[in-house]
């Protein structure tokens, strides 16, 4: 049988290079074009997580590019809003609309160390009148710094 004296500091160096934190998504927009020609095919997909790091990844025909900037945002007062985001009823409309542009928005609710609860703030479906959408105060503003952040 072989032994290996160095193994306990391999194994040490093996586990603190595969550890390590990281950032949980606080919310996300995402961009579907419907039924489209591939050359207009482009999905669009922006987060912001809870390090203050927003992420904006463009996909279309099989090019793809991504880019992320770090902003300083007040990540409690968003929990909390998100929190109450949670609360809010949300409104189908009696017709949805398929094969058109569809944009998104959806908080996380992190209930504790393993589980996130999905928020759903707003689904743009073509036009204003068959949208759906969260009713709370708060799914609006955050919907709108989302807009401000993803621009």
């Amino acid at each position: 049988m072989l032994k290996f004296r160095c193994f306990p500091a391999v194994s040490l160096i093996l586990l603190a290079a595969t550890t390590s934190v990281s950032a949980t998504t606080l919310m996300r927009k995402s961009t579907v074009p419907g039924f489209v020609m591939q050359e207009f095919s482009l999905y669009t997909t922006c987060t912001l997580d809870d390090k203050g790091i927003v992420t904006t990844t463009n996909q279309l025909n099989g090019l793809i590019s991504s880019k992320a900037a770090s902003v300083h945002v007040s990540v409690e007062s968003l929990k909390d809003a998100i929190t109450e985001a949670a609360l809010g009823i949300i409104k189908k409309p009696a017709l949805q609309i398929a094969d058109m542009p569809v944009t998104t928005y959806v908080a996380y609710q992190k209930l504790d160390d393993v589980r996130l609860k999905r928020v759903f703030l707003y689904e743009d479906n073509g036009n204003q009148d068959n949208s759906t959408y969260n009713e709370s105060s708060k799914a609006l503003m955050l919907r709108n710094f989302m807009d401000a952040l993803c621009k």
